[in-house]
């Protein structure tokens, strides 16, 4: 049990970290990827999987239909 206090304290920084220093840059990308014309972000989409194959990153704009 103390184990696991120790990783959920340990953890603490990094969850700080991922929310003051990721999260704002995820969410301009987004923001921005959001706002290309359909056409285009299909480029965009085959220029971010190649590049980070064998990984997927799923983004859903509001303006789309579903």
């Amino acid at each position: 049990m103390k184990a696991i206090a120790a990783l959920a304290i340990l953890c603490l920084p990094a969850c700080a970290t991922l929310d003051k220093d990721v999260a704002p840059k995820v969410a301009a990308a987004v923001m921005t990827y959001c706002a290309t014309p359909q056409a285009e972000r299909a480029l965009i989409r085959e220029s971010v999987n190649s590049r980070i194959s064998p990984n997927q990153i799923r983004v859903e704009c509001s303006g789309d239909a579903p």
